[in-house]
Formats: C-alpha cells, sequence, structure tokens
C-alpha cells in the first residue's frame, strides 16, 4: 500500500561548520512544516552558500527529493524574508526572437533588450535568436587600404581550403562597419560568455538554398541541420566531412565571416531578389532540362557565369555528406514528402547528397527566428516577438511562422489576423492558445509609436543614424518594453503556473514545490545570525 513521503531536511554551511545539521522526520506528510530553527557563526569575508536537501525516509535508502543551494548574503541583516525556490524544470522557457531590418533593427533591438535589462527580466532569457542584414554608408568601405586587406584575407581563406565567394568579401565589409577592425575571434569563442547560463545562448541562422529552406543553425557549441539532426561542433563548421567523420580538418570560420553569411540577404553591391520572388524561384537549385536557343554575346557570357555562381550565397563543404536517411524518414513531422512535387519526396535531392552547402540569410525564409526556439527540446515557454522589419504589415513573421508550424505540426498560437487587423494599433500583442498548453506566450511587439510620440518621434528608414536619432530610437524600443512591464509579467506568471499545472502529483518536481515551506522556515532563522 502506497503512503505518503516521509521528509526530513539536511542543512549544510561549509565556511561555518564541518557539520551537516538535520531536522526531524515528518511521516506520511507531503506538505510538512518542521518549525525549527539552527544556528550559524558566520564569516563576513567568504562566500556563505548554505546547502538544503530534501530527502525521502526510506528503509533501504533515503532519497534525495530536490537540492538548492543559496548564497546567504543575499539576504538583509535583521530582516525576516521569505524565499520561494523554484526548480529548473518548474522555471519558464524564455527566448528574445528579434527580426531582420539592417541597422533600425540592430538599434531597436539594443533598446528592447536594455529595456529588459532595467525590469532585471534580461536574466530569464534563456535564447536570443534574429535574422540579419545590415545596410550601412558604403562610401569608407573602398579605400585602398581596406581593399587590399579584403583581398589578402580572401587569398588567406582560400590558401586554407575554405570555398571563397562574394559574401565573404560582405563580411569582411560588416566587421569594418561594427567593429572598425580585424576581428580573429571565432563562433566558439563564445563558449566562455553562455558555458555557465550567465547569458542568454545565442543562436545565429542561415537556411540552405533548396526549395522549402532547410533551417541552419549556428549557437558557440554546434552547428547543424535541426531537420536531419546532423550537428558538429562550432569549431569544425567548414571543415570537411564524409558519413560523420572528420577527414579533413580546415581552421575555425572567423565570426566576420559568418556575419557575411548571416546578413547575406541585401548586400549593397548586388541585389538579386528586386523581382520579390520567394527563394524558392530566385535561388532555384536546380537548372531546366532544356534551353531556349540564344545568341550569347562574351558580355553575356560574363554575367550568366556570375549570376549561375551565385556570388551572394555562401559557400561551405557539406558536413552531412554521404548519409543516407532511413527509408521511414518520410514519416517524420519535419518532413512534408506527401507533398508530390517537394524535395522531401525525392531523396536523391536532399541536403546530404550535396557536396557543398549553399548558405543564405535565413530571412529569405521567414523575417524571424522563431523555428529555432521551437525546437521540442527548447520549447520556449514564452517568445518575446521583437518586429522591426519596415513591412507594411507587422503581423507577417508571425503569418509566415505559423504557417510553418502547421507545415511541420508544431504547437503555435493560432492568431486571427484579420481581427487583429481590425483593430487599433498596440505597443504588445499577446497570443496564446488556452486548449493548447504545448504551445507558447508570444508577447508580439512591432515597431510602433503610439504613446512614446508624447516625447520624441525617432527617424526610422534611415541607413546610418546620428547620435540623436539613434538615441531616441533606443529610447523608443527600451520604452515599449518597460511602459508593458505588467503584461510581460502577466505572460511569465501564466507560464509559471501552466507548468505547475502539467506537473505529475507525485514527481520530485511536485514534490518540491509542495516543500517550499522548507526554505522559507529555515531561511528565516538564519537572517537573524547575519
Amino acid at each position: 500500500m502506497m503512503s505518503e513521503s516521509d521528509l526530513y531536511v539536511t542543512l549544510r554551511l561549509p565556511t561555518a561548520s564541518a557539520r551537516t545539521l538535520r531536522t526531524r522526520c515528518i511521516p506520511n506528510n507531503n506538505k510538512p512544516q518542521w518549525n525549527e530553527t539552527f544556528h550559524f557563526r558566520v564569516h563576513g569575508q567568504v562566500k556563505n552558500i548554505l546547502e538544503l536537501n530534501v530527502y525521502d525516509q526510506d528503509i533501504l535508502q533515503d532519497d534525495l527529493c530536490t537540492s538548492i543551494l543559496f548564497d546567504i548574503s543575499n539576504l538583509t541583516l535583521g530582516q525576516k524574508e521569505t524565499k520561494v525556490f523554484i526548480t529548473d524544470d518548474k522555471v519558464p522557457t524564455v527566448a528574445v526572437v528579434c527580426s531582420g531590418g539592417g541597422t533600425r533593427a540592430m538599434t531597436c533591438t539594443l533598446g528592447s533588450l536594455r529595456g529588459l535589462q532595467k525590469l532585471g527580466l534580461l536574466d530569464t532569457v534563456s535564447y536570443i535568436t534574429a535574422v540579419k542584414h545590415v545596410h550601412k554608408s558604403m562610401s569608407s568601405l573602398f579605400s585602398p587600404r581596406l581593399l587590399q586587406y579584403y583581398s589578402s584575407e580572401l587569398e588567406q581563406r582560400e590558401r586554407e581550403g575554405h570555398p571563397v565567394s562574394l559574401i565573404d568579401m560582405w563580411g569582411l565589409f560588416l566587421e569594418q562597419l561594427i567593429f572598425g577592425k580585424k576581428k580573429a575571434c571565432t563562433l566558439s569563442d563564445q563558449q566562455r560568455a553562455v558555458s555557465e547560463g550567465q547569458n542568454p545562448l545565442p543562436i545565429y541562422t542561415a537556411v540552405n538554398t533548396k526549395q522549402d529552406a532547410k533551417w541552419c543553425e549556428f549557437t558557440p557549441f554546434e552547428v547543424g541541420f535541426p531537420k536531419y539532426g546532423g550537428f558538429i561542433p562550432a569549431e569544425n563548421f567548414g571543415s570537411e566531412y564524409y558519413l560523420g567523420h572528420l577527414i579533413k580538418k580546415l581552421p575555425e570560420t572567423r565570426i566576420s565571416f559568418l556575419l557575411g553569411l548571416c546578413g547575406s540577404q541585401r548586400p549593397p553591391f548586388i541585389y538579386l531578389t528586386l523581382s520579390k520572388e520567394p527563394l524558392s524561384t530566385s535561388y532555384r537549385d536546380h537548372k531546366p532540362a532544356t534551353l531556349d536557343t540564344l545568341r550569347v554575346s562574351p558580355e553575356a557570357v560574363v554575367l550568366s557565369s556570375f549570376m549561375n555562381s551565385r556570388p551572394v550565397i555562401s559557400k561551405a563543404f557539406n558536413f552531412l555528406r554521404g548519409f543516407f536517411l532511413h527509408n521511414c524518414y518520410s514519416e517524420h513531422s519535419t518532413f512534408t514528402s506527401w507533398k508530390d512535387t517537394h524535395l522531401d519526396a525525392f531523396p536523391n535531392k536532399l541536403t546530404p547528397m550535396d557536396s557543398r552547402l549553399g548558405l543564405v540569410d535565413s530571412g529569405f525564409a521567414i523575417n524571424a527566428g522563431f523555428p529555432p526556439v521551437l525546437r521540442s527540446h527548447r520549447r520556449a515557454d514564452v517568445i518575446l516577438s521583437l518586429n522591426y522589419s519596415w513591412d507594411s504589415d507587422q503581423f507577417k513573421v508571425l503569418k509566415q511562422t505559423q504557417q510553418y508550424c502547421t507545415d511541420h505540426q508544431v504547437a503555435f498560437p493560432k492568431i486571427d489576423f484579420n481581427k487583429v487587423a481590425s483593430e487599433l494599433q498596440r505597443e504588445v500583442y499577446v497570443f496564446e492558445d488556452e486548449d493548447n498548453p504545448e504551445a507558447p506566450i508570444v508577447l508580439h511587439f512591432p515597431l510602433t509609436n503610439v504613446s512614446f510620440r508624447q516625447y520624441k518621434t525617432p527617424v526610422t528608414k534611415n541607413l546610418t543614424y546620428a547620435p540623436q536619432d539613434f538615441q531616441r530610437l533606443t529610447d523608443l524600443a527600451s520604452y515599449n518594453i518597460l511602459n508593458n512591464r505588467d503584461i510581460i509579467t502577466r505572460a511569465l506568471q501564466k507560464a509559471l503556473h501552466r507548468k505547475r499545472r502539467n506537473e505529475q502529483p507525485d514527481s520530485p518536481a511536485s514534490l518540491a514545490s509542495s516543500n517550499n515551506t522548507v526554505w522559507t522556515r529555515i531561511v528565516t532563522s538564519i537572517t537573524s545570525l547575519l
């Protein structure tokens, strides 16, 4: 016959005593209250971390239910405080998804993150992802000194064994625009900034130039295609693989070249998407079987060669090369082989069959980085959508994402866009699906100047910004976050309650939740001794 838990708590403060103290055991009670006091003599010149553990007493071996490490320097001398500790599996996963939009989007994103920081909410963010295509004044980038620098860097990259394209030069342009000097750092160097969770994990995105563009993710730890489940260490991106084995290690790609790759939608020196065609037609990955007979001039040969080489596409060796998919691959939700004309219906046309990858800015597919944070193992509970593109339809990215989720059977709120469009414009929109707890809560911040206009009207269409305009634009984005603090916190609270409701009542997480009283009683007793 099953009974309730027999719980007790152990306390250990290594900087004060070598002893481990414990409460009495309260039998058959999942919500005990011990009301016991423990005294420690605390040294004020060292970091004092109190170790709290809840155990379920058993005949053979006591089971550890939950463990908390608490820095008692966070307590105020002489004041009683109530602390409720939430375990990791109950904390809502929060993601910030930024849209493309050039320098305007970069500037507004900075302002929004600053607003989250002022609210103390930036520390709750687990992931930040964006698409990026930057435009700035180019006149200073063509000095003889810089042209010589670009040439030598591209020659060096080619000598290292990397395929070279015009996008690599665009990356060098961005390097000079953003940093003003050569940056030798790489993607994997960013591991130090996120390895302990001290900062949100950045997720950079690109798409492979196939029909139904395949998303490629870049993080400081790995690079890969979620669709195929194929990932390699970030430091090996660009090296040659075959059948999953590293056959030729090349030097890691500098972050500057990745800037060009992830920001390649509209390089100012060449623009191939004036026709507004979708990716599947602008960058068709196959040639027609027959061609009309034409008289070809030498100039046309040069132009044709330039266009057919697809200069605005970044080239890299395909690390999935040589793999064959399982014969049941089409049953997986990430593939749409049920469409007879879709490439997924032809195994010989899938990415592992290519010797090289052709990667472009993911803004060609969806002008916001939603797909990476919707993956099942990340499964963001709350998504802050920062839309700073200049699209006339400020909900375009949500429409594209909703269609993407429908095609790939991913949970996403069902949004009535006709109803939303008929309403007055707001600084933030909240979308959720009450009937589907798997769907994230989406807070959509469009580029709008509703109440901020009472103070100042920032410029938003410039390619470059004077210091005053830059400050106004960042202030607008920051204000829209600060002015909607209550809406953001309510969404976080709702996500927290949703995770609690979805817990199994007898799970360790649920048991830890029921023992919040444990931490309250113990922490209160310590405050008087600090």
